[in-house]
């Protein structure tokens, strides 16, 4: 009993690790790409290199974000958790719907309107959107998640306990042909993604099964680092369509549980009691920040300023500003809008 609760800290130290430095790549993410031609809101200056890092960090930053999430479905199911089919719905929904349509309408819907990025006289078309889960901005996620958890809910118990290999090959067959669909109603509901998706959410579910045995393998490998750095800036230049997709994927997720580990032998780091308030408020951080980059990027869009000052700018107020906002929602007894059953303690 004993070596269980210890395997049990060891578990939830890392994935609290690997949640927080997702969140971390993801506010990258969002802000370099700012500065791309793909921006949604275009920059008087632009910068190649913070193009090519948000290339980077986009090959890989949402598959460990699914992946963390199910290596956590499976913790959790071997802890006796999920059993009730109805509580399970009612906590998911809790924590993933009730944000959504709340961040939906109040935060990102006035904020699309700001930025001139959606008519004014079409506003009501975004609450289509809400249902289908088309051009909700970072929202897909949590419409993705909660579909992802219902559709896993269903074989909790067969897939644990199956033949990994028959299994994530029929799984990666699967992501692999939504991925490759040209018909746009896969659009409609988040289905292309969502069957996309599931193979790192799978992922997730064998890297819980398989936790020490594949840490021991990370640690081992000292090569492994090097070789998912180099194969992540390849994917700047050599892209073979769909599959190599996936070979990128999987080089971000690992690196990003080798420095997870890395973090986990930190003691006076993962004992840091500002980190750990802001793992705490991840889920916050991720739901607040991307709209107030919006705005900031959108309030010195015409202006021609130094790259530099707008992406230290940017990172800062969209993060601490998040962080600042999590914390009031549990303040002001408002922990339901970013998920929460009730107000931290």
């Amino acid at each position: 009993e004993r070596m269980d609760v210890i395997s049990d800290r060891k578990r939830s130290l890392l994935y609290d690790q690997l949640k927080i430095i997702t969140i971390l790549l993801v506010v990258l993410g969002h802000c370099f790409i700012m500065f791309s031609p793909e921006s949604a809101i275009p920059v008087q200056r632009g910068s190649v290199i913070l193009s090519y890092a948000a290339k980077i960090l986009y090959r890989f930053h949402i598959p460990c974000f699914f992946m963390a999430s199910g290596a956590v479905f499976a913790y959790n199911l071997r802890k006796g958790k999920y059993e009730v089919f109805a509580d399970f719905v009612k906590a998911k929904a809790r924590r993933l719907l009730i944000p959504y349509g709340i961040f939906g309408v109040l935060i990102v819907l006035p904020t699309l309107l700001i930025c001139g990025l959606l008519e004014p006289s079409r506003w009501y078309t975004f609450f289509w959107n809400l249902i289908n889960g088309r051009d909700i901005r970072h929202l897909w996620y949590l419409y993705d998640l909660f579909a992802m958890f219902l559709l896993f809910w269903f074989f909790r118990k067969r897939v644990p306990g199956e033949n990994p290999k028959k299994v994530l090959a029929v799984s990666f067959a699967v992501s692999i042909v939504f991925r490759s669909l040209p018909f746009e109603f896969i659009s409609y509901f988040q289905i292309g993604n969502i069957f996309y998706y599931q193979f790192f959410f799978l992922w997730g579910i064998f890297f819980d099964r398989y936790f020490y045995r594949l840490l021991a393998v990370f640690k081992k490998r000292r090569f492994l680092p090097f070789l998912c750095g180099l194969l992540l800036i390849m994917s700047c230049f050599a892209d073979l369509y769909t599959l190599s997709g996936y070979v990128y994927a999987a080089a971000g997720v690992a690196l990003t549980v080798m420095a997870a580990q890395v973090l986990c032998g930190r003691k006076k780091w993962i004992e840091n009691q500002w980190w750990n308030r802001v793992i705490g408020d991840s889920y916050g951080i991720y739901l607040f920040h991307p709209m107030i980059m919006y705005l900031i990027f959108y309030g010195f869009s015409r202006w021609e300023v130094p790259v530099i000052f707008l992406l230290l700018l940017s990172l800062t107020v969209s993060f601490g500003l998040s962080f600042l906002l999590t914390e009031v929602c549990r303040k002001a007894r408002l922990a339901f809008v970013i998920g929460e059953k009730g107000k931290r303690s």
